[in-house]
């Protein structure tokens, strides 16, 4: 075999093992991340809308602003008392995609921290959302 031809070799042989290894980094990342790769690894939680279902029962409408798959574990809902219930969400929800909403119902059914209280249209509450790696205090008006 000639040099040059050897050398055309050497250059394609090194392509590919670049393609290849792009491509195995690519993979990983997928599989490590199974809502998708981020460029800017990260969770993110905002509150857009709410709805009182009854006085112990709302939906939030949740924008995911996070790059990162986001399991949901549990919940605070406080009053501006300082009163709170939490409870563990089950099934845990999870949010998969950057700029996608989902509705999640919070019932005031678990521990309760200070007086009881109810949901109330026009009030002011502080929803902390639990995941499995950070937690988010959000803001909410019913």
């Amino acid at each position: 075999m000639d040099r040059k031809t050897r050398n055309i070799l050497l250059v394609i042989i090194a392509a590919g093992s670049a393609v290849e290894g792009a491509f195995l980094a690519y993979a990983w990342e997928v599989a490590s991340h199974p809502c998708g790769p981020g460029m800017e690894a990260h969770e993110g939680l905002d509150i857009m809308s709410s709805r009182i279902n009854s006085p112990t029962n709302i939906t939030l409408t949740i924008f995911n602003s996070g790059t990162l798959e986001t399991t949901l574990v549990s919940y605070r809902v406080s009053d501006s008392n300082g009163d709170s219930y939490s409870a563990n969400f089950n099934p845990q929800p999870v949010f998969c995609g950057y700029g996608r909403e989902y509705a999640i119902d919070i019932v005031l059914a678990g521990p309760v921290t200070g007086q009881a209280f109810t949901f109330q249209s026009h009030n002011n509450y502080t929803a902390a959302i639990m995941t499995r790696t950070s937690a988010f205090n959000l803001p909410l008006t019913a």
